[in-house]
Formats: structure tokens, sequence, C-alpha cells
């Protein structure tokens, strides 16, 4: 895509929107017609009115028919032309079932057109469900695999699928155990008892496993024009299989290559090669397939996510059910806080400019691919001179999508790309999109239906590749939650004010009490009021945060800055008598944007705002991304039951799912210790022994919901305690006979 094109966009645009206002006009005219077709034909027998149609006003039987249908369908669903229908629309719905038309009707209120291709969708859609998404997807991959396989070999087949399971499981186990725990070491832990015992073992099983592969497949050597095209994915699976299988059966992974396909980079992290045997190892069904909508997703899919920013889209990502194989993101403040809050992420810094073809490819035929586009390439006051500039990953992302080729993506970026300025750049993407074989949807989310305090909205591309027998339905909440400013965030904002029952207490005309009284104003204020916009912190001058007159009336903030902390209560003597709007400070713009509050921005210097301001609220993501786990597998949730969970465990937050022990015990119970050390030491603080222990139990009662786990975390918290004291005894004996004088300034320098 070039940065300037020779086309007359405003034309277009207003050509485009002229087009919009004709078709809702033709809908309306074909409700009207409907209605006198009725009423011709309950005014009359069926013959004259058939009669009179016909040689009247030209309308066919089949008109006729079509006219009832749009009628009944119209009648039934009063609101449904308020949605700007079109007149294919109301044809296609028309003729739909009942089950169909109803998940169309709620595409169509979520913002999206529905024509012949996407009813068809919809159609199949809840075949596939009905049947059962597992089941189905089961029976195509049998299906296929046999078909390439030769009729004798199915006994065969079925033990290369057990002993490939064999061998992912023993792989899986091996990296859980000598993998590094520490991010930055990048070696295997190959002291540890028992490891060359177990890459060995390795080694041997997969020699047998390959040899199975290529007596049921053969070596790869067959002619690619013998194949049905369309088992050209199974192929590119089968190949990457063999390939995991060689790696093992030499003995190049681990400490002799890691887990990449990319023996240079002996990328210890990465689980490449392991989650290359998924294909060929032997796959059931649920034990039980739920039948009612589920809250959270019962296994994880991989997502590669590109622009990852501060993280507000990898936190929707990961509270969804996806695992992150890589997060790349070129600035490195924003690196660093996705490193700093989440350790265990695989974050990469990288301009995706300078990320080569072959890098991008090895995760080929991931289930998503997750990025965003800048805000600031998509802003009021930005043109066509943006495009192609540093900003612009447009030319990236569509690379990106074309190379990977992902079950699916998910492209987001700010209201800006609706504005006219953008919307021909918009409508141009995704048509290149859409030519790369993906079925391309694109709609807005509405913040403040989602509990955010923000009257704003995000845009959002979502394509789900063609040849997926699943399609992808944006679900409209049965109850939005909407929180205004002051719901949202006035604790935030007003620290310091006195308890109602201690009001008595304050002198009038006092700090406080001019305190109290600014704290009263301001909350009636905000009540009902939301936040337009998070100004950005470097690029845009004041001027520029003050472009919107009414905006303070709005959302009850002062826009020529922000603040280090809110008002304090000494600040008032020199507001007496006057009531002001309060600066908007970090903590105060995270949380309107949806971050947890723990979640910490390491933008030293400035850059913070600019993050958050950025970044996709993670409460969206994780709606847009249920969405896409459901089209990917067949599983339903109950939307408004998922997004009512915390979408991340707080206390996890700057531990993530390391591995503390570096494999020694199960990771999940290593993760609970460490929270619970961290909390024990707050609660040491409590003088009253007994409200000590009444906080340890019901902070061990949130950590580990299982009493039966319980006692065993309690006594490894109060091992490793005895551990460490003991450690600080020998310590200070040790200091003790060095220094008996005490210990010199310096002597530690």
């Amino acid at each position: 895509m070039t940065a300037q094109t020779s086309l007359d966009e405003q034309k277009l645009v207003d050509d485009a929107e002229t087009l919009k206002n004709t078709m809702a006009r033709l809908s309306k005219l074909l409700v009207k017609a409907a209605k006198v077709v009725k009423r011709i034909q309950t005014e009359t027998t069926p013959d004259v009115a058939e009669a009179l149609l016909m040689v009247q006003a030209g309308v066919t039987p089949e008109d006729a028919r079509l006219f009832r249908a749009i009628g009944e369908l119209v009648e039934t669903n009063p609101g449904l032309l308020a949605n700007g229908v079109s007149a294919e629309t109301l044809r296609v719905l028309s003729a739909a079932s009942d089950d169909a038309r109803a998940e169309a009707i709620r595409a169509i209120k979520a913002g999206l057109p529905v024509g012949e291709s996407k009813m068809k969708h919809l159609e199949s859609h809840r075949r596939w469900i009905e049947k059962g998404a597992a089941n189905a997807a089961l029976e195509t991959r049998s299906n296929r695999l046999e078909s390439l396989a030769c009729s004798n070999v199915r006994s065969r087949l079925a033990d290369l699928e057990t002993q490939a399971a064999a061998l992912r499981d023993e792989v899986v186990h091996f990296i859980n155990m000598f993998a590094p725990g520490d991010p930055e070491e990048f070696e295997m832990e190959t002291h540890r008892p028992g490891y060359f015992e177990a890459h060995a073992s390795i080694t041997e099983k997969a020699t047998v496993v390959l040899n199975l592969f290529d007596l049921v497949f053969g070596k790869g050597d067959a002619p690619a024009e013998s194949l049905d095209p369309k088992d050209s994915d199974l192929l590119a699976a089968l190949e990457q299989s063999r390939r995991a299988l060689l790696r093992f059966s030499s003995g190049l992974f681990g400490h002799q290559g890691g887990f990449a396909f990319d023996v240079e980079a002996a990328d210890v992290f990465s689980r490449e090669i392991a989650y290359a045997l998924d294909y060929i190892c032997i796959q059931r069904p649920p034990e039980a397939v739920p039948s009612l909508p589920l809250a959270r997703p019962p296994r994880t899919l991989r997502v590669l996510e590109l622009g990852a920013g501060a993280g507000g889209q990898a936190l929707g990502l990961m509270s969804a059910g996806f695992e992150h194989v890589a997060l790349y993101e070129k600035i490195g403040k924003r690196a660093n806080t996705l490193k700093a809050n989440w350790p265990t992420w695989p974050v990469v810094r990288a301009d995706l400019k300078d990320v080569p073809d072959v890098v991008l490819a090895r995760h080929h035929g991931i289930d998503l691919l997750a990025g965003g586009i800048s805000s600031n390439m998509v802003s009021r006051q930005s043109g066509k001179d943006k495009r192609g500039e540093t900003d612009d990953l447009i030319p990236e992302l569509l690379r990106a999508v074309r190379l990977v080729e992902p079950r699916a993506f998910m492209i987001e970026s700010s209201r800006g790309f609706a504005f006219e300025s953008h919307v021909a750049y918009l409508a141009e993407f995704k048509a290149r999109l859409t030519e790369l074989e993906y079925t391309v949807e694109s709609y807005r989310l509405d913040m403040k239906l989602y509990g955010l305090p923000r009257e704003d909205e995000r845009i959002v591309f979502v394509g789900v590749r063609l040849g997926e027998p699943g399609t992808f339905l944006p679900r409209v909440l049965r109850n939005p939650v909407t929180r205004s400013v002051w719901d949202a965030v006035g604790d935030l904002v007003v620290l310091h004010k006195t308890p109602s029952d201690q009001l008595h207490t304050v002198i009038r005309d006092s700090a406080q009490w001019h305190y109290n009284d600014w704290a009263n104003q301001w909350r009636s204020r905000t009540k009902y009021k939301y936040i337009s916009t998070i100004a950005r912190e470097w690029t845009e001058t004041r001027d520029e945060r003050q472009n919107d007159p009414k905006s303070e009336e709005t959302d009850g903030f002062e826009r020529s800055g922000f603040a280090v902390e809110p008002p304090r209560v000494e600040d008032f003597p020199a507001q007496h008598g006057n009531y002001f709007l309060p600066k908007m400070t970090e903590r105060i713009a995270a949380r309107a944007q949806g971050f947890p509050d723990r979640w910490a921005f390491k933008a030293i210097g400035g850059g913070n705002i600019d993050m958050i301001a950025d970044a996709m609220p993670p409460i969206l993501a994780k709606a847009v991304a249920l969405q896409i786990y459901s089209a990917l597998t067949g599983v339903t949730f109950d939307l408004d039951a998922a997004l009512a969970k915390p979408i991340v465990n707080e206390r996890q937050i700057g531990i993530g799912a390391m591995r503390l022990n570096k494999g020694r015990q199960r990771a999940e119970m290593m993760t609970q210790v460490e929270i619970l050390l961290r909390g024990d030491a707050s609660i040491a603080k409590e003088p009253n022994a007994k409200k000590r222990q009444a906080m340890f139990r019901s902070l061990i009662k949130d950590v580990e919901p299982n009493h039966m786990n319980r006692t065993k975390l309690t006594e490894m918290v109060r091992a490793i305690q005895g551990e460490r004291e003991r450690q600080v005894i020998e310590n200070g004996d040790w200091s003790d006979h060095l220094f008996p004088n005490g210990v010199p300034d310096g002597a530690f320098d």
C-alpha cells in the first residue's frame, strides 16, 4: 500500500454515505410495499389478489411471497430497520431458518452486515455446534488422514498416534523439569539428576515413532500434483511433525538446540517442536461436552501478538484462553512494561519492519494472530502523510497475515480509523485482508457498555480463515455494565474525604471542610459522566488536548496536563470558595482504560500516559477473543458470566506463570507459595495474633479453593520461612564472628 493515492478519497466517502442512505430508504420502501401486498391479499380472495398484483403492479407470486415474508420479519423484529439493513439482508433473513435468523439479527445489532455468504456461515456454524465441534473436527481429521494412509495401515496409524502422544507427554515433562526457571537464563539445567537419562530416553522413543511415521505416511516424497488441494494444510502439519521427530531422534534438542525449529537460536523457552507433535497424537473429544454456555475456556489456543504495547490486548487474550508464543514490541519502555508485569511472556523487542519473513513464517498456521494499529496513526489530525511512515503498521500486518496464515486474526485500533480522513484506507485494508482468503468482519466496541467509564469506541477487525467450520459471531451482552467516572475512579480522586460518621468532627471553613465540600460537588457532577478521551502525554500540545471545549464539562477532569497525585487536603485553603477540576493521574487513566490496579508502567522519564492511551482495554480484548475462541473450537460461552470474572489474578502480576523453584515442584503450587509468602509478610505488620491468623486463613482460601491442598501449602510456607529465619541467624553469627567490633563502613560495597 502506498503512502499517496490519486483517488479523490473525500468524493468516495461522500458517495459511500449517499449509497448507505439510499439503501436505508430502499429497505423502508420494501417494508411499505409488503404492507400493501398484505392488505390486498387479506381484503380479497387469493385468485383476485394474484391477478391484481400481476396485472396492475407487475408483482409475481414469488415477489408477493417475498414481500409477505419481509413484512412478517419486520413485524416480529420492530427494531430491525434501525440498524440500517439492506434490501438483500431483508431477503436473506426472510428465507432463513428461525435459529439462523436469530443469530443473524444479533450480528446485525452488533454492527455486522449480513448477506447470503454470511448466512451460509451462520447455518453451517449452527449445524457444527449442534453436532459437536470436537466430534466434527475429529471426524474430519480422521477421514483425511485415512485417505492419505494405505488401507492396511489403520492399526499402525492408531499405534503411531498412541506412541506419539506418549512421546509428546515425555517431552513436555522433560521441559518442565529441566528448562530454566529464570527467563534471564538460556541454558538447560543439565546438572540436575536424571537429565541425560531423560534426554536419551526421548531420543530412543522418537526414533521408534519416526520409523512408524515413515511406515504409515512415507518420507514425504509423494508428488504434490497427485494430492487434493484441500489436503495442503494437512500435509504441512505432517511435515512439521516429521521435522520434530527428526530433531528428537537425532538428539538435537534441549542443551543441543533448545525446542525451537531454528537450532541456531537454541530457544529453550519455545515449545515449537513439542507443539508440532500434537497433530499426530491420539486425540479424543472432551469427556463431557458442555450443553450450557461456559464462563471460561476449557483449553488453551496459541496466539502471536504484534505491537503488544502495554499489555492490554495481551491480558484480554490470556484471560480468554490464548497462550502467547511471542509478543513483539519495538518501543523499549513498553517491552519493559510487559516483562515487568508478566515475566513469563515471551516478549521480543523488535520493530516488526525488521523481522524477516522466515521468522514470522515459523508460526505458520497458528490459532490466532493479534495486532494493533497505533492511535497516533489514525488520529483526527493525521492524514495521508502518515501512510507508509513509522507509525503505519498496516503493510506489516498484511505481510504477517500472508506469511503466517493464522486460523484467525484480530487487529484493533482506536475509533479514529473510522474518521472520514481514514475510512478509504480502512476499506482498502479490509479488502486486502479478504483477498488473503479470510472472512473479515469489522465492528465497533462501545467502551461504556463493558464497565469502563469511557465515552469512546475501539475498532476491531476479525478474520476467520476460509475452510474453518466456525464463523465469528459478536455477542451482545444481555446486561451491559455501565460505570460512571465517579463509580469507576472516584476512590482514586477523592482519597481524603471524611467518613460520614465523622463529619460532625470537621470544623467549618477548615481545609478538610473545604475538601469535603469540593468532593461532594465533584461527585455530583461526575456520577453520570464518562471520560471522552485519554489525551496523549507527549505527542499532543495543550491546545490539542483542549480542542473540545465541552470535554471538561463531560468527564470532570482538567485537561492541561497530568498530576502526580490527586488533590490533597492541604491544597484547599488556596481553593477557598472555588470548585475546580482535578487533573488526571496515571493510575486514574490506567483504571479508566481497564488495567488492573497493580499493573506497573515502566516508561521512566515519560510515556506512560501515551502507553495507556494506545492500549486496547483488556475487557474488550477478552470479549472479542472469546468469540474467536468459539469460532475456532465450537465452544460457546456465557459472555456476561465470563466478563464478570477478573481479567487476571492481581497477585500474579510481577510473577506470571514462572516456575519459581526451577521445576522441582508443580509450577502452580510454587506460584501459590510465593503469593502466600508475600501476603504473610504484609500480614505480619498486624499486631493482633488472632487477626493475623484470620487474615492468613482468608488469604490461603483465596489462593487455593480446594481445602485438601491448603495444609500442604501452609507447611511449605512455614518451612521456607523457617529456612529464611535460620539463614538470617547464621548470617548474623558469621558477621559477629568476623567483625566483633561491628561491621566497618564500606565492607560490602
